[in-house]
């Protein structure tokens, strides 16, 4: 499975508040098949979501657009490329914090 995308999904609020770094990420395979989802990394994320990740295939080997629930191995190969690349993000929060210590 190849990674397309990786960033910080968090809206700005979630940003302004310090909530914990929420990662979407969209893959695809060689067959032509693409999921994408989100992923809390932080480990108290029971506090914020009932869940901590959501994955969907988005699209058929055919090409055909869906929203089908994966299987549990390929959410444990999502959560691998994901821990595998997780420097590629920019958390937000961070350098939010950072811009207001000086303010």
């Amino acid at each position: 499975m190849k990674l397309q995308k990786i960033y910080d999904c968090r809206t700005m609020g979630q940003v302004f508040d310090e909530e914990p770094l929420v990662v979407w990420v969209e893959c695809s395979k060689d067959d032509g098949a693409e999921f994408k989802g989100w992923y809390m990394v932080s480990s108290d994320w029971a506090k914020y979501y009932p869940k901590q990740y959501y994955f969907h295939q988005s699209r058929l080997p055919s090409g055909k657009v869906c929203q089908r629930k994966v299987s549990a191995k390929i959410s444990e190969t999502l959560i691998d490329i994901i821990k595998c690349n997780i420097d590629q993000v920019v958390d937000y929060a961070e350098l939010y914090k950072q811009s207001t210590k000086g303010a």
